[in-house]
């Protein structure tokens, strides 16, 4: 088994750059520690819902129908839909957003190996990387491997500790796909949150309430 990152191509490493540039969404951007958000397509059936991604205390704080969103210095407010996850265990939020804003937006791709079975043994020792804010104008990205995933959480060796961002997002490196989350209280600590089980669990909320 590998214990360091493998070689990435040249694309797979514009892929990154490209993420780098145009995903990372702020919050609160006159903060001194401003929060991050990012957006996913969440499949439900026949149906691919636009979901807003970030730290559980920024929903928990007011934002219940729309919230300001800054890229590039580009201001965006989005509206909010139904469907929504607040999982304060995870420190997570998950939120449908109106399809009426989606192509003004740039997405994360999920990772289709998350969904079949005994998929945490694939990422185990495999090579991922992280990217985030480590002041406030300043995007990086670190690269590691997974050391396993068990449960909700994703174990890794990546150097993150200068990180500035509220949560930021972990992705395989080898389809630039996104696979877990870095949530606030865990953000020194090497251990994410495995996106497959928050995904299942946003789903749930649409099953219960239709």
């Amino acid at each position: 088994m590998a214990s360091y990152p493998k070689p990435l191509t040249i694309q797979c490493t514009k892929n990154i750059i490209e993420q780098m540039e145009s995903s990372l969404y702020k919050i609160n951007e006159n903060k001194e520690k401003f929060d991050i958000g990012f957006f996913i397509y969440i499949k439900n059936k026949n149906k691919k819902i636009s979901v807003f991604i970030t730290n559980y205390h920024v929903t928990s704080h007011g934002y219940n129908n729309a919230i300001k969103v800054s890229l590039n210095n580009i201001s965006t407010t989005i509206e909010f839909g139904d469907a929504r996850c607040n999982n304060k265990e995870y420190g997570i939020s998950l939120i449908e957003i109106k399809d009426s804003i989606k192509d003004k937006l740039n997405f994360f791709e999920i990772d289709d190996i998350l969904f079949e079975n005994n998929s945490e043994i694939y990422y185990e020792k495999d090579t991922m990387y992280a990217i985030y804010y480590n002041n406030k104008n300043n995007i990086v990205v670190s690269y590691d491997i997974i050391n396993s995933i068990y449960d909700s959480g994703i174990n890794y060796n990546c150097n993150t500790k200068n990180s500035n961002s509220t949560i930021f997002p972990i992705f395989n490196s080898f389809n630039n796909k996104i696979i877990g989350i870095q949530n606030h209280s865990n953000i020194h600590c090497n251990k994410g949150i495995f996106l497959k089980l928050i995904i299942k669990e946003f789903i749930n909320t649409i099953v219960k309430n239709p």
